[in-house]
């Protein structure tokens, strides 16, 4: 009964010892999956890891869990309506001191949906297994949060197989290609005693999760040798809150498949598992021979050094603090002087990143009623313009570069904020390094299903509460303004577990009304902090956001200028950390520490396009870290394209 140390729960059939199918021993435990029966086809199996409760593992601790389980046909044949794939083991809370079956209610019973849950599962049913983490999500990643590592604009679901890998993309091929010889998924295989062992090495304890742990899975065939299929981590698994003081303690064994429909009439199918052992250390294949072990941590990538001998690093070096200077880029007419309407594909901009390990600026935008959306990169290498793409092709509708693009400095991949306007989601695209084109990543919901065309964008490369080692995708909506308390988004996305971990209204109170746009956020890695604010109803304001995830107003733009899209460019300057605003045809320094302040700089020479607040021009701005400068581009037309460098310190 539940709230024993070990026991059998029914579902629609009961799971039974089974002498005549076995790996060894006595019998095995058999689980019937029988027809039209609904997601709890079998029952489960539950084990604490100790009968005395005293065997559990929380922080900085390792252990191992190994199977076998077997599989008939039918079984693995059969594509469960609307089931979202059938679970194998979870390993889970275990019970506290004092559970017993008859006060199985009173909490201190534990069961197999808890925080810190990790499974095995035939996820979709795609016939080979993955893994996943906590039936409640914790700080940086949501319920269910799947294994699967970003690749390429692809996801290797089984993360540690070698080429041709086991990739999201070979499920979606018709006819699939998840298998050797087109792809290196290990699959379920009927008839056999495949075994399964699963590693589990916890972190230290950082609020709700065990941050810089590992999960590793093994898989073999029955005869042969284990490989290592799933290799997950630095990873922070869900550890519930502190209050609870969860710990590992518990297994479950269960063919649980969440969804799947009662209507269906299916052949019976058949699992069976036995040889359940658990261990402090690796556990030999059943033969005795060694499993392979888990690679060492991957390193966090780092950009190449910055490039000697470029005219815009050797015009740098020259310059004086608080000094402008001019580049000529011959080429740049050419390139940014395209459109029908305003005859530039630069307006309706802020600023564009720069990518320092492919060492170009990104920069991504369209003119009006121009059919499609232009990627062009300025190459420090050639000091000259490259058309990457004129149809990015995300879509016909009139876009423009906005705030929406940010590179990830650990990796050069590309993001980039989809033009939308009240869908009540959020959307991003991600172009990785080397790529050919974008790749959408999960959508975010808009706080109160507001999302507006033009907000702000920026990549967070510091600690955040809650991202990972990569830092975030940090998005601010000042579409849910309505002059309320609960005006202004903040969504965060961490490219390590793909997911949105952050997702936070109020964050500018107050702001305007009528879902305002023309918003901007920009990130200072010096000071690790991000502004973000302006727009059409809020031109003059602007917040600071802290990496705790606290904020506070930043005194407002001074008079007469504007902060925004056409009402004034801002800027990080990469050596100070500091803030630069081009608005009005001068240019400010927002100093963001306390309650900040404001400091006016060189006056812009002649040249340098004025991007409001009135009569804007077209101006991007970019903040280059390799050489320590701020670089303004202005194509105010086809014609009348000019470079200037901004040296601040």
């Amino acid at each position: 009964m539940f709230g024993d140390s070990s026991g059998i729960l029914s579902g629609a059939s009961t799971p039974v010892l089974d002498a005549s199918v076995k790996a060894s021993g006595a019998s095995s435990l058999k689980f019937t999956i029988p027809t039209n029966t609904p997601s709890d086809t079998s029952g489960s199996f539950f084990t604490n890891f100790s009968t005395d409760l005293t065997t559990q593992f929380s922080a900085n601790a390792e252990f191992y869990v190994q199977w076998r389980q077997r599989f008939s046909p039918e079984f693995l044949d059969t594509l469960f309506t609307d089931g979202g794939g059938w679970k194998q083991v979870i390993v889970s809370a275990g019970d506290k001191p004092g559970c017993t079956a008859s006060n199985s209610a009173s909490g201190l019973c534990q069961s197999s949906c808890t925080a810190l849950e990790t499974v095995v599962q035939n996820t979709f049913q795609r016939g080979f297994a993955q893994m996943y983490n906590s039936c409640t999500g914790s700080t940086s990643h949501g319920a269910f949060n799947p294994f699967e590592e970003p690749f390429g604009g692809d996801f290797k679901l089984q993360n540690a197989r070698p080429s041709p890998f086991c990739l999201y993309s070979q499920t979606n091929a018709t006819p699939k290609t998840s298998f050797p010889p087109n792809g290196n998924c290990i699959a379920y295989f009927p008839n056999e005693w495949m075994t399964f062992q699963v590693r589990i090495k916890t972190g230290p304890r950082q609020n709700d999760e065990w941050v810089d742990s590992f999960v590793t899975l093994w898989i073999a065939r029955e005869g042969q040798p284990s490989q290592l299929a799933i290799h997950w981590g630095p990873y922070k698994l869900s550890a519930g809150s502190v209050s609870e003081d969860l710990q590992f303690g518990k297994i479950w064994l269960l063919p649980y498949n969440t969804g799947k429909s009662v209507a269906q009439t299916h052949p019976m199918g058949f699992t069976w598992y036995d040889e359940l052992i658990l261990s402090r250390t690796q556990i030999a294949d059943p033969d005795g021979t060694p499993v392979a072990q888990a690679p060492p941590p991957t390193p966090t990538p780092s950009a190449p050094s910055p490039l000697a001998n470029t005219a815009l690093g050797d015009l740098a070096s020259s310059m004086l603090p608080g000094t402008w200077a001019r580049l000529d880029v011959s080429n740049q007419d050419a390139i940014l002087g395209v459109g029908s309407v305003s005859g530039t594909m630069l307006h309706f901009s802020n600023s564009m990143p720069w990518n320092p390990f492919s060492k170009v600026i990104e920069i991504v935008g369209m003119d009006h009623n121009w059919g499609m959306q232009r990627h062009v990169r300025y190459d420090v290498r050639t000091n000259q313009f490259v058309l990457v793409t004129a149809d990015d092709g995300l879509g016909t509708q009139t876009q423009h570069g906005y705030d929406h693009n940010a590179v990830n400095p650990y990796t050069g991949d590309l993001y980039h904020r989809f033009y939308s306007g009240f869908t009540g989601s959020i959307r991003s695209f991600r172009k990785a390094l080397g790529a050919g084109s974008f790749v959408e990543l999960p959508s975010v919901p808009a706080s109160s299903g507001l999302e507006q065309v033009a907000i702000g964008a920026t990549w967070w490369s510091g600690a955040f509460s809650g991202a990972g080692a990569q830092g975030a995708w940090m998005i601010f909506n000042s579409g849910n303004a309505n002059n309320a308390a609960t005006d202004g988004q903040i969504v965060a996305f961490d490219p390590l577990t793909n997911t949105w971990f952050y997702n936070q209204q109020g964050k500018a109170p107050f702001y305007g009304s009528g879902s305002t746009y023309h918003s901007v956020m920009e990130y200072s890695a010096v000071k690790n902090v991000a502004v973000y604010g302006g727009g059409n109803v809020a031109p003059d304001r602007l917040w600071r956001l802290n990496q705790d995830g606290s904020f506070i107003a930043m005194p407002n733009v001074p008079a007469g200028k504007g902060v925004g899209i056409q009402q004034g460019l801002l800027v990080n300057d990469p050596a100070s950390g500091n803030f630069l605003l081009l608005s009005a045809g001068e240019l400010w320094e927002l100093d963001p520490n306390g309650s900040g302040s404001w400091n006016q700089l060189a006056i812009p020479p002649n040249g340098v396009g004025i991007p409001g607040p009135t009569n804007p021009q077209a101006v991007i701005a970019s903040s280059i870290s390799d050489y320590g400068v701020v670089v303004f581009i202005t194509q105010p037309g086809q014609t009348g394209a000019t470079f200037f460098l901004y040296k601040h310190q």
